[in-house]
């Protein structure tokens, strides 16, 4: 029988406990009567280890804060592209059933430009991920911050979303160029 249980938090709450934490530990060791029992050195040996052990964890955090905003950036850019690629469907979709009336060289401009705006926005997509997969910190290093071992069969991959995306903004930026191609 095996329980697990955790919370929700968000990156940015945890970072500034990090970094509270941090600021106690500085306090903490800043006064020399908090060395109960101990002398000088291993006080400061201590207090060493525990001002190491919070930058990690303040690193460790920082680390998917920035891979988030990466992320969230290059969707925020795509949601943006991709907006305007059903604009111009729907422009075409309209002149197809002759409630619009456009000449055929605006049709062929809309038709290149829903080309360039599609490859542009899957490789927008695909370059967020990889950037993300770049800033994340591994799973691992947490484990070894607290000093502790990881659980056993506890997965630090990427994830079935991640990769979904990965391989779907692939397979849409290559029907894309071969379309693109065969158009043209």
């Amino acid at each position: 029988y095996t329980s697990m249980s955790g919370s929700m938090t968000s990156y940015d709450t945890n970072l500034k406990q990090a970094e509270l934490q941090k600021e106690w530990i500085v306090d903490y060791c800043s006064d020399s009567n908090n060395a109960w029992g101990e002398t000088e050195e291993e006080f400061d040996a201590r207090c060493d280890v525990m001002k190491i052990s919070a930058d990690e964890t303040i690193d460790w955090w920082n680390s998917w804060d920035t891979a988030g905003t990466f992320l969230f950036f290059f969707l925020i850019c795509s949601l943006f592209l991709l907006l305007g690629l059903i604009v111009m469907n729907c422009a075409a979709l309209l002149n197809h059933l002759d409630w619009v009336d456009s000449n055929e060289t605006l049709m062929t401009n809309f038709r290149k430009t829903e080309n360039i705006v599609g490859m542009v926005t899957y490789t927008l997509i695909m370059f967020g991920l990889l950037m993300f997969w770049i800033f994340i910190p591994s799973l691992d290093d947490l484990w070894d911050i607290n000093d502790t071992s990881a659980p056993s069969g506890l997965s630090s991959g990427l994830g079935f979303i991640w990769w979904s995306t990965l391989i779907t903004s692939i397979i849409c930026l290559a029907t894309t160029s071969v379309a693109a191609t065969r158009k043209s």
